[in-house]
């Protein structure tokens, strides 16, 4: 059974025989650069925020540093020279450290991996892949690439689910703004013509009263849920429930299940493409995804692939992973060619995202502007109904 799980990597990934060492558990990590690690990071975290390194600087660090190496620049000089560049303190700290543990005779990937906050264990995995096979500058280049698609398609499916999201807060407080400060200013003077309110208004009213006296209540009842829904979605099976319905749910589930996939073929053609091995690539993988359902389908490929009978079958049972998905990798198996295939699947995903994105933002708007006037016209009715019977009895008055 081991020779045939050998036999299976070496055909779909013949690059991991000429990288070597390439083949990563980290083995040689120093214990004591944990340590270190936590204690550094701590450090930052204390300056109020300034410990934070956004991605897009770390990104454009990889680009920078491949442009300096491959102009013959040493690695400790490039290394040296773009910290005292950046813009971002806590980084600048950050590569002097780097900087510091290079001159004392660290590895590139082992000095990165005192830093974990900034740099995670996929990319000291790629780092380490690349020094192992003497292809530093090419991974650091397929890095980035990486880097910056996931980071476009994570922006897109963001601002496509945040718009509708600040649309309906935007109407509640319009229409919170309305009942608990406009409305009970006027009703007073509702009262004093003595007339029937029509229906809507002594609804608003009501509403209204409910909001004055018990606003302590609402927010407690909106809280307490939130607290209750995240708190749950932090547990295992919480996170993995939540996680399966926002792939499974209408109109937004199918953008947030592309843009998984598309994370998923990215990160799996960029590892198998450092030579890491296929065990290790689904291990790193799973945590990339950043989707509990769909990590969990990968570790039953994992299995699957460790007894040696290969990945069709555990994705064919798969609730999540879309049939395309299989239909492809299993001929990337068959062929022994799945960081091209990946590849090739990444770039579909990634185009159906943007369509999706696309889709969505005509679905939502039509959406939007039908549930925004019919607040207005509930504002509108509630408000000026009154009104007309206050005419029609002040004209009643006159006759």
């Amino acid at each position: 059974m081991a020779e045939q799980k050998d036999k299976w990597e070496k055909a779909q990934n013949p690059d991991t025989a000429k990288a070597g060492e390439a083949r990563l558990r980290l083995e040689g990590e120093p214990q004591k650069a944990i340590e270190e690690a936590s204690i550094f990071d701590k450090l930052l975290s204390l300056s109020f925020g300034k410990g934070r390194v956004p991605e897009e600087i770390i990104t454009a660090f990889l680009r920078q540093l491949v442009m300096l190496l491959e102009a013959g620049v040493t690695l400790l000089r490039a290394i040296n020279t773009l910290g005292s560049r950046t813009s971002n303190k806590a980084f600048a700290d950050v590569l002097k450290d780097v900087g510091n543990k290079i001159e004392s005779g660290n590895t590139l990937w082992q000095s990165l991996s005192y830093h974990p906050k900034c740099f995670n264990y996929l990319f000291i995995s790629i780092i380490k892949a690349g020094e192992s096979s003497g292809t530093l500058t090419e991974i650091m280049t397929r890095l980035s690439d990486y880097r910056e698609k996931r980071a476009f398609m994570r922006s897109q499916v963001r601002s496509a689910l945040a718009y509708p999201f600040v649309i309906f807060i935007a109407g509640a407080a319009v229409l919170a703004l309305f009942l608990i400060v406009v409305l009970p200013e006027f009703e007073s003077l509702f009262a004093s013509f003595d007339i029937k309110l029509p229906a809507i208004t002594r609804a608003a009213l009501a509403f209204s009263h409910a909001l004055v006296k018990l606003w302590w209540l609402f927010i407690i009842l909106i809280g307490g849920a939130f607290a209750l829904v995240s708190a749950y979605a932090k547990t295992p099976g919480g996170r993995l429930r939540v996680d399966y319905w926002k792939m499974r749910m209408p109109v937004f589930g199918q953008v947030i299940t592309k843009k998984v996939v598309a994370d998923f073929a990215h990160t799996f053609a960029t590892l198998l493409n450092a030579g890491i091995s296929i065990l290790e690539t689904l291990d790193l993988t799973k945590e990339a995804v950043g989707n509990a359902a769909f990590a969990q389908d990968l570790q039953q490929v994992r299995e699957s692939i460790e007894r040696g009978e290969g990945l069709e079958k555990p994705l064919r049972r798969s609730k999540v992973v879309p049939p395309l998905v299989t239909d492809m990798l299993s001929t990337g198996e068959e062929s022994g060619a799945l960081e091209k295939v990946s590849r090739q699947m990444a770039r579909i995903f990634e185009q159906e995202v943007e369509n999706a994105v696309n889709t969505l933002r005509s679905l939502i708007e039509p959406v939007m502007i039908l549930g925004l006037g019919l607040v207005v016209l509930f504002l509108t009715l509630s408000f000026f109904w009154p009104y007309i019977s206050i005419i029609n009895q002040m004209t009643g008055n006159i006759t």
